[in-house]
Formats: structure tokens, sequence, C-alpha cells
């Protein structure tokens, strides 16, 4: 939608909220039908994804001419949106990771944050026009400042007033009583001095010349407003302005001017060479765009929540759909129980299985094994303030035939002084009791977190090990079986 659009859509609509008048504008306009869909395609995403994610992919995905939302507010606004865009987006996953994601908690987590971007404008000699605020303007300087709206003063106070501590809340002000009107009194000072203090601000970032400017209607100019202070500062000590050069402008009464002629040449630094030539000493890798990325190649995921299945069932095998979800159950209970008091531990474990699909009998023997490990003094290391439970694991691994994204979860990780422990649940009946006679599968999966852990913590051991449930005992696995099995794709042991 461009300006008019927006103005057919917003102007003169009385208590008709936005969508609602959008909605009656798209039955006859394609434009506000196209604005329509797109909007509602985005309401019914919003509460199932993360804002994060919601808003990375209203930035990067193309719309139907082929640009993306980042490359239109970019287009719209200037590069300059792409920091607080940037800015906004970090916050939006700083929120998903400290909070449960919902939009509307986020909106309110920003809007409580009052979070400001503030662009580093002072970088050379930038050849624009700015229009800021005030406060934006804090720190910044530039050769001319134009204050243009200078008639304005606020007028408006708090409704509520806080006198030592205690609320005062009248209705109108025709029911003010002296503690209110004092302490109203008090407030609108305070505000006055805010006011003049912004235009101490406003006045200071000018380096060569400032103009104020000011408009007047058909109500006079209120007192104490920026214009009518700096006239009555200029009035005994400027010039008025009658010079051929200013002929052109339409002006209610004589312009004031006050000059200071300038004596004595402006220093330069280095900050003016620099300017002009901003490409001085830099590496030409660094003044060209970086050439597009290769396509990744598809990821693979090793991690299955119980053990692969065999490439043949027997028909006389139990159901293999009750042993995948005991098999689940497993894994969940060993990721929430550590985290739970040992007294409780127990009685949430019956809660939790009564949820799951798995007959009564199998509970009690799911409990039971679960809580062999964790009661266990030989396992009891694996679960300490240093491990994590479900850690995901993402990374490239260079295979011979190519790189390959290797993406998973590492049931436990245990983080000590000299190494790094990675152990993955198994839940097979029975177990092997050799390391020759573990699974292909589940080797190389090992090797391939291996692999991608090696390149967090270059500086530690990366030892793997299986957790057989069923006994339970653990299994380490030799550095030398997982080199003989790292070189092959993941992908190529499954079976079919």
């Amino acid at each position: 939608l461009d300006d008019d659009d927006l103005f057919t859509l917003a102007y003169d609509r009385g208590d008709v909220n936005l969508w609602r008048r959008l909605t009656v504008l798209s039955r006859t306009g394609p434009r506000f039908a196209q604005a329509r869909t797109w909007l509602g395609n985005l309401l019914s995403r919003i509460d199932f994804i993360p804002p994060y994610e919601l808003f990375a992919q209203v930035l990067q995905t193309p719309n139907i001419d082929g640009e993306t939302g980042q490359q239109r507010i970019v287009a719209r606004l200037g590069p300059e949106a792409e920091d607080p865009v940037g800015e906004f987006m970090n916050l939006a996953l700083q929120y998903d990771h400290l909070n449960a994601p919902s939009m509307q908690g986020f909106l309110h987590w920003l809007e409580a944050g009052e979070a400001t971007v503030k662009r580093d404008m002072e970088q050379g000699e930038r050849d624009e026009v700015r229009v800021i605020t005030v406060h934006g303007a804090k720190g910044l300087q530039a050769p001319i400042v134009i204050l243009p709206d200078t008639t304005t003063k606020p007028t408006q106070g708090p409704r509520i007033l806080w006198p030592d501590d205690m609320l005062l809340w009248p209705p109108r002000r025709a029911y003010e009583d002296r503690l209110c009107r004092t302490a109203r009194a008090q407030v609108d000072q305070l505000r006055d001095q805010e006011y003049r203090r912004l235009l101490y601000v406003a006045m200071t970032r000018a380096e060569d010349r400032l103009y104020v400017c000011g408009w007047q209607g058909e109500r006079k100019l209120p007192d104490g407003c920026w214009y009518n202070l700096v006239k009555d500062g200029l009035s005994e000590i400027s010039e008025p302005i009658n010079d051929e050069a200013h002929e052109d402008i339409d002006a209610a009464e004589p312009g004031l001017r006050l000059s200071n002629p300038q004596s004595v040449p402006p220093k330069l630094d280095g900050t003016v060479e620099a300017a002009l030539e901003p490409e001085a000493g830099l590496e030409r890798w660094m003044r060209e765009p970086p050439p597009p990325e290769p396509s990744p190649p598809r990821p693979i995921a090793p991690s299955r929540p119980s053990g692969d299945p065999p490439p043949v069932h027997s028909p006389l095998q139990a159901d293999d759909q009750a042993r995948f979800q005991r098999g689940l159950q497993v894994h969940r209970l060993l990721q929430t129980l550590p985290d739970i008091a040992e007294s409780d531990r127990r009685a949430a474990c019956a809660r939790l299985l009564e949820r799951s699909p798995l007959v009564e009998a199998d509970q009690r023997t799911t409990t039971e094994e679960v809580m062999e490990i964790l009661e266990s003094v030989e396992f009891q290391p694996l679960f300490g303030p240093n491990s994590r439970a479900e850690v995901p694991v993402i990374g490239t691994i260079d295979r011979p035939d190519g790189p390959e994204i290797v993406s998973g979860q590492v049931d436990r990780l245990v983080i000590r002084e000299h190494d790094v422990l990675i152990v993955d649940y198994k839940t097979n009946r029975p177990p092997p009791t050799r390391q020759s006679d573990v699974s292909p599968v589940y080797l190389r999966q090992m090797a391939a977190y291996r692999d991608i852990l090696r390149q967090i913590w270059p500086e530690k051991d990366i030892v793997c090990a299986l957790l057989w449930t069923d006994g339970p005992r653990i299994m380490s696995l030799g550095q030398h079986l997982l080199d003989r099995v790292s070189g092959g794709s993941i992908e190529s042991t499954k079976a079919p």
C-alpha cells in the first residue's frame, strides 16, 4: 500500500477500526485485498510460532513482487533502518530464550522494558538531511540545525498525583483542593524545566548555523514556548534581517539574526581526510560484497528416542509400537526426574506414566528400570550439576563425498574438568555385552556427536558412552572404534 492507500484506509473512518475498514475496502480494491490476505496469513500463525520466527519470516520471505520485508523497509526508510530492525530481532530472540514464547507476552515485555535503539550517526561526512527528535539528537552535532516546531508547549499533566507517597485522583480540575493544586504546580514546574532543558539540547547541536522557526495560527503563541524564549533572548543583542537575500521569506514579522564572524580558519584534523577516502587502507575483500553462500546439504538427524528397528521383524516379536512408547517414556523420565527431589521422584514417575499409552504392567517395569538408574551410585555423576539433558547439537562434518550437516540431540551431556562425556540412552532388550556387537548406526551417531563437539571444545577429550537401561549398564565406546566408523555417512547405515 502506498501513502494514498494508507490515507484512504485511515482517514474519516469514525469509530471503525483499521481491520474492519481494510476488510470493507478489500471487497472492491485488489491492493487492499492483497494486504488483507497477507495480514490474515500472519494472524493465522501468530499463536503457533515464537515471535522471533514470525518476524524472521516477515523480513526474509519474498512477497509477490520478489522483495523481502527487509528489502522493502530499506527501500522505504533507507539503510539507517537496518540497525533498529536488527536490534529488534535481537530483542525478539532474547525474549524467546528467557520466556515462554508468545506474541502478547513479547509485546508486553518490549513495552515494559522501554528499549531504545540509537544508531551511530557520526560516521564521517554524511551527505543527508536528518529529521530526528531532540531526544534522538543528544550527543550529535551538525553544521546546520533547523528547529521547525517551536510554537507548541506541553500542557498536559498526569491525572493521578503522588504528593508525599499518597495517591490523589481528582476527577476534574474543579474538584481539586489546595493539596492537589500544590502537587500539580510542582509537576508543572518539573515539566517546564525539562521543556527548557530540551531547548538547550536542541540549540547546542548546531556547529555553524542555527535556524529557529515557528508557525502561528489563529491563536496566540503560548507564553514560554521555545520560539518566544529564543525571541526574548535575542531581542536586545540581535539585528533584524532586512537584506535582499531574505526578501522571499513570507514572515509575519522580521527575523532576528545573531552572528559571530569567523576570525580563525577551522582546524582540520584526520577526520576530514578519513571521510574523503573511506576505502583507504582497507583490504579488497572488505570493499566488495561477499559471494553468495552455497546451498547447505540436507541435515541428517542421527538420534532416535529408542533403538532403530532391525531390517527384518520377527512375526513372533511383541508389538513394535509398545516398544517404541516404552523407549520414549524412558527418555522423558530420565530427562525430567533428575530435577525433582529424590523423595518425590517415584511418585512423580508414577504420575507421568499414568498419562502415557503404556499398559499397567509396562508402567511398573519402566518405573523400576528408571528408578534403578537414578538411585544407583554408579550413575549419579551423570545427573550432577555439570550435566545437561536433551542438548541440541548441530554442525557440519567433513565426509569423503563432501560436507554433511548433522542435527540431533544428546540425551545427557556432562562437562568435566578435562573432558566432555556424551551419554545416549538405549532401551534395547537384551542389550549387547561387547562394543563390537553395538549396532553400526549407534556408533556412527556417537561418532558424529563427538566430531561436532570437538569443534566446540577442542581443548577437551570427548568421551562417548551408551547407557543400556535394561540392566542397567553403561558402556564406554573406544575412540578407535568411533574413528573407524566416523568416515562414512550416517544416512547410509539406516535400515530400509
